[in-house]
């Protein structure tokens, strides 16, 4: 039989031993989850790197790679929005002939006297 004073030394010493155990867990997930972050971050970098044209330094602070991947996806998107404004505008002359000011200078010029249509008759 363990003596009552070591038995009542023990579980202190356990449970402190308990609670190292347990913050010791949570400071690994955490630096788990800051590594993977890092990776990621660097990864995408290095892919934004890749495609752009713009000839970015190496960086090794996530922060400052975010910072890029965050510049070239406002700079991506920006012109993925203006191309498909212009795949508009050109759709749109196709289906109409011509925008409103071109169609409206066309009219103008038939409604005056002594100016050619554009079938080459004088109105």
């Amino acid at each position: 039989m363990i003596p009552r004073t070591n038995l009542h030394d023990a579980l202190p010493a356990r449970a402190q031993e308990s609670k190292k155990d347990a913050s010791l867990a949570v400071a690994s997930h955490k630096t788990l989850e800051y590594g993977q972050v890092v990776l990621s971050t660097d990864n995408i970098f290095n892919r934004c790197r890749a495609r752009s044209r713009i000839g970015y330094p190496g960086e090794s602070q996530p922060l400052h790679q975010l910072d890029v991947v965050g510049n070239f996806v406002s700079d991506l998107s920006a012109i993925t929005r203006a191309w498909k404004q212009e795949q508009a505008k050109k759709a749109a002359r196709a289906e109409g002939g011509g925008d409103a000011p071109h169609g409206a200078g066309l009219a103008a010029q038939a409604s005056s006297p002594g100016v050619a249509t554009k079938d080459g008759r004088e109105a």
